[in-house]
């Protein structure tokens, strides 16, 4: 919130909708397209009447298994993410594929990565790591944590995969860091960048990450793209 004293108001920003939309690659010869759309948002009031306004008021993480509908003008249904708590707000997973399969980084630390059926939401927690020091020792600087967030998807990169992830100060100031992890089970965290030099003075937060066609390796240029609140 944001107080104006000139006229003593409060303003509140409050989110009704979807939001954070990721567009996520689907595997090769998906009978569903070539790419899905994640995102968060409250349950739809038609599924459950009200529940903006009782407990059940958290967003949850939902899955688009034709995106490339939407781009035609279809209107293709969503299905949540299984996964995760339904009494919590679930957001800010980090999506990639392994061998045919959708996976999330569910959590930072510890690293935890599911595995997603798109079709209709299904989710098991698979793996789970917290060997990489960097990120326990980021954790107690800013916390817990509670206070890493992923942030958009990630690309294979190096060996590996490139993903962003973003730190959550008390003042709602955002912090952008890439990270790297490995390439196969677990996935465990195996690099960790500075912070990100973005434009907005700590209100910028990152939802995109993208590499030129064709290039993985460490030389390549990244692209990110990101809002300014």
């Amino acid at each position: 919130p944001a107080y104006i004293p000139e006229n003593n108001t409060l303003l509140r920003v409050t989110m009704s909708g979807p939001e954070d939309p990721k567009l996520l690659a689907n595997p090769a010869g998906s009978v569903h397209g070539a790419f899905s759309l994640v995102f968060s948002s409250f349950p739809p009031e038609d599924h459950r009447p009200g529940c903006r306004w009782t407990g059940d008021s958290v967003k949850q993480m939902y899955v688009v298994a034709d995106a490339a509908k939407l781009a035609s003008g279809g209107a293709p249904a969503g299905v949540r993410l299984e996964c995760g708590w339904t009494r919590l707000d679930e957001k800010n997973w980090i999506g990639f594929n392994y061998e045919g399969q959708q996976h999330f980084v569910y959590s930072m630390h510890p690293h935890t990565v599911v595995v997603s059926r798109p079709a209709d939401g299904a989710c098991q927690s698979r793996y789970s790591t917290s060997s990489y020091s960097v990120m326990a020792e980021l954790a107690e600087a800013v916390g817990g944590s509670h206070r890493i967030h992923g942030s958009g998807t990630a690309v294979e990169y190096d060996d590996g995969y490139l993903g962003l992830f973003h730190v959550v100060n008390q003042d709602r100031r955002y912090v952008t860091m890439a990270y790297k992890f490995e390439a196969k089970p677990p996935f465990r965290i195996v690099a960790v960048s500075k912070p990100l030099p973005l434009q907005g003075d700590g209100s910028a937060f990152a939802s995109s990450l993208a590499l030129p066609h064709g290039e993985a390796g460490p030389d390549s240029k990244v692209v990110i793209g990101y809002g300014v609140k």
